[in-house]
Order: structure tokens, then C-alpha cells, then sequence
């Protein structure tokens, strides 16, 4: 199954409200642009569940 891989300029800035998180990973070949935001969404998601105090996750999916 392709995916998301090579996390990549991953920056924590902090702010009084919480931190913003923007990264860029690539995309495997083969995979979509819809399935590549799916899994950009899923990512996001998942690291502010385990991190509450981030407030934004910004994923740029990039192609291989």
C-alpha cells in the first residue's frame, strides 16, 4: 500500500495559544493526490491527539 514517507523540515513554533507544527513528507509513487490528503489529514490528526498543546499540524505532501 503506498504511503507517506521521508518526514522531512520539521519546524515547532510556539505561540501563547500553543504550537504550530508545519512538516513536508513524500508521497510513494502510485499513490494519489486525494489518498496522499487522506493520509496528510491522518497524520495531522494523530500528532495532535498525542500532543495536545499543538495547536496546527500542517502536512505538504510532496511528490517522489
Amino acid at each position: 500500500m503506498p504511503s507517506l514517507r521521508q518526514p522531512s523540515n520539521l519546524l515547532v513554533r510556539s505561540t501563547p495559544e500553543g504550537l504550530f507544527l508545519p512538516l513536508a513528507c513524500v508521497a510513494e509513487p502510485g499513490l494519489s493526490v486525494s489518498a496522499s490528503h487522506t493520509l496528510a489529514h491522518a497524520v495531522s490528526e494523530g500528532i495532535r491527539k498525542k500532543l495536545p498543546n499543538v495547536l496546527e499540524v500542517a502536512v505538504r505532501v510532496k511528490p517522489e
